[in-house]
């Protein structure tokens, strides 16, 4: 448990980082925003990684549709993210 949090925490410091750096180096108002959403895009594909709910504990394994429903998590997800789903990156990372 101790482990998992400390690795958890890394990713969390890690993507602040990298999201300020982009801030800071970035010229252009569309790829600032581009790295941002890829940032928070890449938290929410490896919370759904890690845990086959996604943290969506509410969902049973055991229910026919289980996958199917996991993967509308994933996109509703990731549509609070790109908020447009023509969004080229919104559809790559579905």
């Amino acid at each position: 448990y101790n482990e998992g949090r400390k690795l958890v925490g890394g990713v969390i410091t890690t993507s602040r980082d990298l999201a300020a750096n982009s801030l800071m180096w970035l010229t252009s108002k569309e790829t600032k925003d581009r790295m941002l959403k890829l940032i928070k895009a890449f938290s929410v594909a490896l919370t759904f990684h890690l845990n086959t709910k996604g943290g969506h504990h509410k969902l049973r394994r055991n229910d026919p549709l289980f996958e199917e429903k996991v993967y509308a998590e994933y996109q509703a997800e990731m549509r609070d993210v790109f908020r447009d789903e023509q969004d080229k990156d919104f559809i790559t990372t579905c």
